[in-house]
C-alpha cells in the first residue's frame, strides 16, 4: 500500500498522532543500550514511508528502508 499511497498512509498516522521523531529516540537509546552505536547501518523493514529513518540522519549510520 505505501508504495501506492504514500501521502495517505502518512496523513493518517499524522492525524492520529504519531511521534516518528519520539519513537526514533527510543530506537536510539535502545541502540546505545545494547552496544550497537557503533554500527555502521540501519534498516528499516516494514517502515510504512521511512518517516523514522528522517530522525535518524543525525547519526553516522547509513539508513536503508525495505
Amino acid at each position: 500500500m505505501t508504495s501506492r499511497f504514500p501521502q495517505v498512509y502518512d496523513a493518517v498516522y499524522d492525524a492520529a498522532g504519531k511521534d516518528y521523531r519520539g519513537e526514533a529516540e527510543r530506537l536510539k537509546a535502545l541502540i546505545e543500550k545494547h552496544g550497537l552505536s557503533g554500527r555502521r547501518s540501519l534498516l528499516d523493514v516494514a517502515c510504512g514511508t521511512g518517516r523514522h529513518l528522517e530522525h535518524h540522519a543525525d547519526t553516522d549510520a547509513r539508513c536503508h528502508r525495505r
